[in-house]
């Protein structure tokens, strides 16, 4: 099962994803990244200020999500 990483960034932080998280295909990692996004966007972020960005386990960015 492939690995994948979440990466946190805005102006003031970014929370890197070291150890990834198992999913059985990128569509599964691309809908809990956005359900991530749905969770981040309660806190007092600009709209466009923020992104997650999702590695596959080579680091090659499979999708982007601003917010």
């Amino acid at each position: 099962m492939p690995r994948y990483h979440f990466v946190f960034c805005a102006p003031d932080q970014t929370h890197d994803d070291p150890d990834g998280t198992h999913f059985p295909n990128y569509e599964a990692a691309r809908d809990h990244g956005h359900q991530i996004v749905r969770e981040l966007k309660e806190d007092s972020y600009q709209p466009g200020e923020a992104s997650l960005v999702i590695h596959d386990e080579t680091g090659r960015i499979v999708h982007s999500i601003t917010f």
